[in-house]
């Protein structure tokens, strides 16, 4: 009998529990206050680190489970409130903390925690709030059984309060915008290596679908002695001879070092459109060579023209050596502290789609036409007639069947093995292949609408209005 009691306490996850009683030991017998709970931002950070990285731990805990189970119970209502906003923060700010969550099925563990939580009359704004982190991981992915589960609880009795708020969820969720498969950059050690290359001569294209996480410096200003430029790409030979795209704040400013008549040429053009952060573009960048005028440079946003000014064009007789994507190409001087360097890496923190960059200045119609292809556009085949209807044939693009610019390169989220990322544009030359440093991952994420279509399509969604309205 008493075997049967001490089984019927044991808490389901021992070793969360053992952690948060050593935990308490070390605290003290104080009251307890935020700093408590400061640990485990930290270990959620660490931990999501190490899942982008791909980095095995041995039995990490269930982070889930020492926040929700054991945690925020020892809080009071206040301080729970506060726990829990500023946990949705730390999730919104950052898509690899957003991954990690998703993918340790956190969507269907906060359903349970709020079927025990919607019972408690005087929690509401908790309530307010777990719905508010459930559309928040719902709008990055979503499994067909996560769904289901959201499903069958907008039909029960218990969500019945907060019928209004959960269906909403659905309806946020489905506005997702930006691409479903996406490299993400952590803005530490992260960024592309692409081999070497012959520089375009007569004009060049460079397209992404991009999202800034922040322009803010991710060391706080207080690692690195040299400001904060985050590179979008970085084309350079060994003499820095060809082009560079970075961001100054929320603009987008192109640099050219080229052959002058008895030195260095070095121009630097800043654009006026400005960037939000967190916030998806379809980005096209144009640069047309010109011999007795300034080339023109023009930047097209989400398919439309929003500015172009005249820059000198990168002329680079040898091969272009130094290619980094998200990245530039300055390496830590380990013989000094970085706070005392004068130069340093420049990660991009924030995701890429599709990276492509196409031998030839394109026209406003023709950005407008790779917009429109959407954000996980992959190449489409006529197979009576083996045409290609979009994407590329051999090395030329091709979108219905017309427009034909040679590709430099095309690199995907969707065609990686391990670190290596395969250029779409020679899929049988393998030294075509960009090498992705060590702070980036691959997301395949799954949208509301496609879990939808998983479990049977829309008729499921008409089938659950249905029963809302009934009851």
């Amino acid at each position: 009998m008493d075997d049967e009691e001490e089984d019927e306490v044991a808490p389901e996850f021992p070793n969360e529990a053992q952690f948060v009683r050593q935990r308490l030991e070390a605290f003290g017998d104080g009251p307890l206050g935020l700093e408590f709970f400061e640990l485990f931002y930290d270990m959620l950070r660490k931990q999501a680190m190490k899942h982008t990285r791909q980095v095995q731990t041995e039995s990490p805990l269930d982070l889930f489970h020492v926040f929700f189970e054991y945690m925020l119970p020892l809080a009071d209502a206040t301080t729970q409130l506060i726990l829990l906003k500023k946990l949705i923060g730390l999730i919104y700010n950052t898509t690899f903390i957003k991954g990690y969550c998703t993918s340790h099925g956190w969507i269907g563990k906060l359903l349970r925690v709020m079927a025990r939580s919607f019972a408690e009359p005087h929690s509401k704004e908790l309530n307010l709030e777990l719905i508010a982190l459930v559309q928040l991981l719902a709008q990055f992915h979503v499994e067909p059984a996560e769904l289901r589960l959201l499903f069958s609880a907008l039909t029960s009795d218990w969500t019945r309060p907060y019928w209004a708020q959960l269906v909403s969820v659905l309806g946020a969720a489905l506005k997702r915008d930006g691409p479903d498969v996406f490299f993400d950059l952590n803005g530490a050690d992260s960024g592309f290596i692409v081999p070497i290359m012959r520089w375009p001569w007569k004009g060049f294209t460079f397209v992404t679908w991009l999202r800034i996480e922040t322009f803010d410096d991710p060391s706080g200003g207080k690692v690195f002695k040299a400001g904060y430029q985050p590179r979008l790409f970085s084309f350079t030979d060994e003499r820095n001879y060809g082009v560079e795209g970075f961001f100054i704040g929320g603009q987008l400013s192109v640099h050219v070092r080229t052959h002058g008549f008895n030195s260095p040429k070095n121009e630097l053009a800043r654009l006026n459109f400005k960037f939000e952060p967190k916030r998806w573009y379809c980005v096209c960048l144009t640069h047309e060579y010109r011999l007795l005028r300034k080339s023109p440079l023009s930047l097209f946003v989400d398919g439309k023209m929003v500015e172009t000014v005249g820059l000198v064009y990168p002329r680079v007789d040898g091969p272009v050596t130094r290619c980094r994507i998200g990245n530039n190409n300055e390496q830590l001087d380990l013989s000094k502290p970085p706070s005392q360097s004068d130069s340093r890496p420049q990660p991009m923190v924030g995701q890429l789609g599709v990276v492509l960059v196409l031998q030839q200045a394109i026209d406003s119609g023709n950005a407008r036409r790779i917009f429109e292809l959407g954000a996980n556009v992959l190449p489409k085949f006529n197979w009576d007639k083996t045409e290609i209807v979009t994407g590329f044939n051999k090395t030329v693009f091709t979108v219905e069947r017309k427009w034909g610019p040679r590709i430099h390169f095309w690199y995907s989220p969707r065609a990686t093995d391990g670190v290596m990322c395969q250029d779409l544009s020679a899929p049988v030359d393998p030294t075509r292949s960009a090498a992705t440093l060590e702070g980036v991952k691959d997301w395949r994420t799954r949208s509301l609408a496609t879990a939808l279509y998983s479990i049977g399509g829309t008729k499921n969604l008409l089938l659950l209005l249905v029963r809302l309205h009934s009851n």
